[in-house]
């Protein structure tokens, strides 16, 4: 087994971003905590206004994966140089994107909620909490342009130093903001969204400072700000593009379902508020896991060391499979406790423990699919991920309509959406892997 894509090194990669994950996702974690001792519409609104803003910043990101893969194969290729031109290339690209995204949130939001929230108190929080909320799209993208870098050179555990750091912001400042302690105005559910976006600016010039401190700028030619040029934008368009889109359509489905539960009730909304902050939480060491396996794809086929791909997606999946079953055992043990932290009405823990228990078989078929999908964007194919991604969540959108509005069925039946959608990203992905093309692919 070489000791570059051997279990320790993915797990050297994974376990920083894992941390940083931990505490980034602990953002909207928070923030759910806290707005849910204000009442089930302010938890709607959170899962509502947090939803559309995130479908904002995965597109964002969507773009960063791409980025990230193209600065794995540099970094293999040993084209150090290039790194820094790609890295700016991303930026330039970025920046005009988040101020259409921006512009988005402020024109169209309550445009876009009005038509598909049926509930009046929801629609205005989900406003109030948007109209901070969205400035925080220009923090969170610079951040993500960094973490491609150092995701892609390897070099992880800076990303778990700068989310702890903006998490720590966060706890504080909601605590302040949202019910008026340590001398701050009281503003409830705008307090949250302004208490995440001053935790991402503190990240993100955390990023910038350490860089510029500690790392050789000459060496990856960071910073250099340099001409636009095709030869650099164009591999990174054709890679990044599909990565983006891809996740458009993912969180814009997941707005969707989202959107079908709210027809369901209020009640129902808030459980499922719960449960996808504590579902995100189960996939953290996925996620981390899969951007190793992304990373080292890319710097593997740099190297001209295509052979040795599957064993490398082969040992990733067996460490995102016991990551997962270790959280779900803990998840398991306290999951009252766990939910208490959410609202401290029993009717609704009552409510909400079925639908928990569903995500609990989901997530390990989810740790199977996200790895063997991963691993089929590190090869370059991102077109292939894209039709995959397209096609299985058309499937997901069409179940939870079905099992939502048309058949009416309980909240954790809806749920089971998660199964399928893992099922069929597992399937797919691992077929492509086995019988796909990608090993005679043309190099970037």
């Amino acid at each position: 087994m070489n000791s570059e894509t051997g279990y320790r090194r993915i797990w050297q990669i994974a376990v920083p971003i894992i941390i940083g994950s931990v505490a980034q996702n602990l953002l909207n974690v928070i923030d759910t905590i806290f707005l849910g001792q204000l009442g089930e519409v302010a938890l709607g609104a959170g899962a509502i206004g947090g939803l559309l803003h995130l479908a904002a910043v995965m597109v964002a990101y969507g773009f960063t994966i791409g980025t990230q893969i193209v600065v794995a194969r540099r970094f293999g290729q040993k084209k150090y140089g290039s790194i820094g031109i790609t890295l700016t290339h991303s930026f330039y690209f970025l920046t005009v994107l988040v101020l259409l995204l921006f512009w988005i949130l402020w024109q169209m939001a309550p445009t876009i909620l009005g038509a598909m929230i049926h509930s009046p108190r929801i629609m205005e929080a989900s406003i109030e909490f948007l109209s901070w909320r969205k400035w925080g799209l220009f923090f969170v993208t610079i951040s993500l342009i960094f973490q491609a870098f150092y995701i892609g050179i390897g070099k992880t555990r800076i990303i778990s130093v700068a989310n702890s750091l903006a998490v720590v912001t966060n706890i504080v400042l909601d605590y302040g903001l949202i019910f008026g302690n340590l001398g701050l105005p009281k503003m409830g559910i705008p307090g949250a969204a302004l208490a995440s976006v001053i935790a991402e600016l503190v990240g993100c010039l955390f990023y910038v400072i350490y860089t510029m401190i500690t790392v050789d700028s000459v060496k990856y030619n960071l910073f250099a700000f340099t001409r636009y040029s095709s030869n650099f934008f164009k591999p990174l368009l054709r890679i990044s593009l599909p990565t983006m889109f891809q996740n458009l359509l993912s969180f814009s489905s997941w707005l969707l379902f989202f959107l079908f539960v709210e027809g369901m009730g209020e009640r129902v909304l808030a459980a499922s508020n719960i449960v996808r902050s504590l579902y995100v939480l189960l996939l953290i060491p996925v996620w981390g896991i899969a951007s190793a396996t992304s990373s080292l794809t890319s710097f593997l086929i740099g190297r001209g060391r295509k052979e040795e791909v599957m064993g490398l997606v082969w040992r990733a999946e067996v460490l995102s499979l016991l990551s997962v079953l270790v959280v779900l055992l803990i998840t398991g043990f306290f999951a009252r406790d766990l939910l208490s932290l959410y609202s401290k009405d029993i009717s609704l823990i009552e409510y909400t423990l079925p639908v928990l228990f569903v995500v609990a078989i989901a997530g390990p078929v989810l740790s199977i699919g996200f790895i063997a999908f991963n691993a089929v964007a590190g090869t370059g194919k991102t077109n292939v991920t894209f039709i995959l991604e397209t096609a299985d969540l058309g499937l997901y959108v069409l179940l939870g309509y079905l099992f939502a509005s048309v058949f009416h069925l309980s909240i954790s039946a809806v749920w089971t959406v998660e199964i399928f959608y893992g099922l069929f990203m597992a399937m797919a992905a691992l077929l492509y892997l086995r019988f796909g093309n990608w090993r005679n692919a043309a190099h970037f």
